[in-house]
């Protein structure tokens, strides 16, 4: 069973819906590449999970928000697009991420039932990636993807480039 890293930070939403929000990160060893980020209200309790560790909810698409019956709103996005955006501004499309100051990293989420941007602790998102990487260090996500015996052929190389 893939291990779970996670942990609960509050965000600031910007904008016209200003406001504190719940922040739950979480990251699957089985999923080496992604990373899920939950928004709740503050005094909202925590979403249900599915038994693979999915909420009935969640969307799968990268950058995908999804809002859940009961408020919640989760995302996945890529790790390294998280690492980098620490130090620099990242990503384009559906999400982006940059930091303001040496304390605040800003995300930008953009879907066609509308946008947020939400300031999130710089600190916290360091903690929350330190621990993914102690999990699954860079460069071995590939050995961890929890992928089906019948599917596995497709990641193997038969040493012959096929274009």
């Amino acid at each position: 069973m893939p291990a779970t890293v996670e942990h609960e930070s509050t965000v600031h939403l910007t904008g016209p819906a200003a406001g504190d929000l719940r922040m739950l990160m979480r990251y699957r060893s089985g999923d080496p590449y992604a990373v899920r980020l939950v928004f709740l209200d503050p005094d909202e309790p925590d979403t249900p999970d599915a038994p693979d560790g999915r909420g009935a909810q969640d969307g799968r698409a990268a950058g995908e928000g999804r809002a859940a019956e009961d408020g919640a709103v989760t995302w996945w996005l890529g790790r390294e697009l998280l690492t980098v955006g620490l130090a620099r501004p990242c990503g384009t499309g559906d999400v982006a991420v940059r930091p303001l100051t040496a304390e605040l990293l800003e995300l930008s989420f953009a879907a066609p039932g509308g946008a947020a941007v939400v300031h999130v602790s710089t600190r916290a998102l360091q903690t929350f990636l330190r621990a993914t990487y102690a999990l699954v260090p860079a460069g071995s996500e590939t050995a961890r993807l929890a992928v089906p015996d019948d599917l596995s052929v497709l990641f193997e190389s038969s040493g012959e480039n096929p274009w």
